[in-house]
């Protein structure tokens, strides 16, 4: 079972946060979001959340993770990235008289026509991130808006951003504040990662030097508010405390959120930063939790302090949350201290019990000192930025800045190659009629973790006959990425026999003859099994493919064995225990089994495959359900009722969804063996009812046609 926090836990997270996404798209940028993911239009068309909104697109294309059930998938995630960079170049937000950008519009007209520090750093970090993600437009537009920060808003005698301007950039108000200037660091920090220009590393790291200077004479607590000359102006907004973007006193949340930035200023600049910036985060972190966490006898942080620590605005804003766990997971990351951690663990509890809303979806922005959903301040759901990052951060390094990083690491999906046959399943039902259906075991796996939104190939040899044909448009239209080898054999034909019970019966016309060499096939797991896997000479190969696989990739195997197509029975039984042997998940039936191993008891049997190496062993047992052993722990499945059309490819969507559970869950990969040797059995349980329930689906209905996401999770 997932806990709040872990690495599954925030897999599911990104995804769900991801789900809001597309409803707040709205002509000339993002709307406002309510409670219910619904644009809310007694608001404007807001600068900062267009922009953020087109950065939290970038980096979930750019993660590139499986989509949560109705979620857009990367693709998707491009066009609103697009859609956002676009309407930042030529939209209504735009100033296209005198250059920068406007903070709001209404129906293409501005309605607050200042330019604002605070909104034009959010087009660098957009601009930045849609850069990394290749959105057509992003570069020119990210050009631009540092050409508009570093003309208009650096100050470089003072090594600060200035606030806001007037619609001409004729009139500077005479404020400062650190809140523009805290998202001004991160937006440099991006900047210069994506240009490579180390020009703004180094004004983000003049930038933090001087918070921290003014954090450290004030015992930590930041003051918010500067008049012209810098000078802090300590009582400023005390009529309107609670103030969305300039609250009075100190905001526990930006100590919070500083002290990350700090860090990541320091570990970018390395010998260039300037000194005791990880030291001034760990003080901000001390003196923000000890000011705001269970501050007033409720769980949960306060919004405000006065400047001797006491509450001022208690309600909790989910930001706030979202950024300690930053600052927790940055912190740990550069001081190596457990205690960070354990933080971190005790505010994703809180978050999953009172901040998520796991009924309709993204973040409660704002809850009342008794810790129920409120809107005094943050009204509806309109931003994911905090959340999202929150639940990206742990999977990527200290440094680079999030869009960097997911671009030069890779996509945090692991990539599926599936390698084995296509066969042309021809269905004899009892009656006499026939029906013709594109399968093949490790084609429907694919095709399986395809309609579960895996990242998925199958390697596989085809040939140039009818056969082939509705093979080729049934993966075609799944959406499995096909590599087919070079052969010269005929596509392979199946017949299925139905019993009178439903059960199915084969009868084979095939050939497999695979030859992988020079052929691009790199993955983070590999599966393969059933004909493939014991009919020779491609046999040989598939077994070459999986001993080379395991130096940088997961395997799963499913013997799926074909009596009339392996030959010897110990043989083929030494065959499969090498493969087991090389695996990290196996799944069998209980008739593959029994055809293997006559007379041993199916637990017996999945006993000592698991002593063989893989971690997971999972047996099926038709009207029994299931059985799984866990590193030699046993667990029983339930069966499920179901009333049967045919059995044809259930194994297949078992295993499908099998996978797609372990994946999700960041078991697969490389970096997921170790990861699937410790995982609780719990956790295995969830997963392996799902894949029963995908099974389920299958089988009440004719062929070989697994479920979708959406069928089997829900909308």
């Amino acid at each position: 079972m997932t806990r709040p926090g872990d690495a599954a836990y925030l897999s599911t997270q990104r995804a769900n946060l991801l789900r809001f996404l597309p409803a707040a798209q709205a002509p000339g940028g993002f709307g406002w979001l309510d409670e219910e993911g619904v644009i809310d239009p007694s608001h404007p068309v807001e600068l900062w959340i267009t922009c953020r909104m087109t950065h939290v697109a970038a980096l979930g294309a750019l993660a590139d993770e499986p989509a949560a059930a109705g979620g857009p998938d990367r693709d998707e995630l491009l066009a609103l990235a697009a859609h956002g960079v676009a309407a930042l170049a030529d939209g209504p937000l735009h100033d296209d008289a005198h250059g920068g950008w406007f903070a709001a519009v209404v129906d293409g007209a501005p309605t607050v026509t200042t330019k604002q520090a605070y909104g034009h750093a959010f087009v660098v970090l957009a601009a930045s991130s849609a850069t990394a993600a290749g959105v057509p437009g992003a570069e020119a537009l990210l050009a631009e808006a540092l050409a508009v920060s570093e003309r208009r808003f650096w100050d470089d005698a003072e090594g600060l951003s200035v606030e806001e301007w007037d619609a001409a950039w004729t009139t500077l108000d005479a404020y400062r504040g650190i809140n523009a200037n805290m998202h001004t660091v991160e937006a440099y920090l991006a900047a210069g990662d994506v240009t490579g220009d180390a020009v703004w590393h180094e004004r983000a790291g003049r930038i933090a030097a001087r918070v921290a200077s003014w954090a450290a004479a004030n015992d930590w607590r930041i003051p918010e508010h500067f008049d012209a000359d810098w000078s802090p102006m300590l009582e400023f907004n005390r009529d309107e405390p609670a103030h969305p973007f300039r609250p009075y006193g100190a905001t526990v949340g930006h100590g919070l959120e500083w002290a990350r930035l700090l860090v990541d200023a320091d570990a970018t600049l390395g010998e260039r930063a300037p000194a005791g910036l990880t030291a001034a985060a760990v003080a901000l972190y001390d003196r923000a939790v000890s000011d705001g966490w269970d501050a007033d006898g409720a769980a949960g942080f306060v919004y405000t302090t006065g400047w001797d620590g006491t509450p001022v605005v208690r309600e909790r804003m989910h930001w706030v949350l979202a950024e300690a766990v930053n600052a927790a997971q940055a912190l740990g990351l550069a001081t190596g201290d457990d205690r960070y951690a354990d933080d971190a663990a005790a505010w994703w509890g809180y978050a999953d019990e009172h901040l998520i809303d796991h009924a309709r979806g993204s973040w409660h922005h704002e809850l009342d000192v008794a810790n129920r959903p409120a809107g005094t301040v943050w009204p509806g759901k309109p931003d994911l930025y905090h959340a999202y990052q929150a639940a990206l951060l742990p999977e990527l390094p200290l440094v680079p800045s999030f869009a960097t990083a997911l671009r030069d690491g890779g996509p945090l999906g692991t990539a599926i190659l599936t390698v084995g046959e296509c066969v042309l399943d021809v269905v004899r039902m009892p009656d006499g009629t026939e029906a013709a259906h594109a399968g093949g075991s490790p084609a429907n796996v694919a095709v399986g973790l395809s309609r579960l939104g895996q990242q998925v190939r199958l390697l596989t040899e085809l040939g140039d006959d009818a056969a082939a044909v509705p093979i080729r448009a049934h993966l075609d239209a799944s959406g499995v990425a096909t590599v087919i080898a070079p052969s010269s054999v005929r596509t392979p034909v199946a017949t299925a026999v139905i019993g009178p019970d439903g059960a199915a019966t084969y009868e084979f016309d095939i050939a497999w003859t695979l030859e992988a060499g020079g052929l691009d096939l790199d993955a983070g797991h590999l599966h393969t099994g059933s004909i493939a896997a014991h009919l020779d000479p491609g046999a040989a190969a598939v077994t070459a493919m999986v001993e080379a696989a395991r130096g940088h990739a997961t395997v799963s195997y499913d013997p799926n064995v074909r009596p009339s197509l392996v030959g010897d029975r110990a043989e083929v039984v030494a065959r499969t225990e090498h493969l087991v042997a090389l695996s990290d998940v196996v799944k069998a039936s209980d008739e593959d089994l029994l055809w293997l191993y006559p007379g041993v008891d199916t637990d017996e049997a999945v006993r000592a495959w698991s002593l063989l190496g893989p971690a997971l062993v999972v047996a099926t047992l038709g009207a029994e359900g299931s059985l799984a052993c866990l590193r030699g722990h046993m667990i029983a499945i339930a069966p499920l009722h179901v009333d049967v059309v045919d059995t044809v490819g259930a194994g297949d969507s078992y295993m499908a969804a099998l996978l797609d559970g372990l994946a999700r869950a960041r078991l697969l990969g490389p970096q997921g063996r170790q990861e699937l040797a410790a995982v609780d059995s719990a956790t295995v349980e969830d997963i392996v009812s799902r894949a029963a329930r995908a099974a389920a689906i299958t089988v009440s209905r004719a062929g070989a046609n697994p479920p979708t996401l959406t069928e089997l999770d829900g909308s």
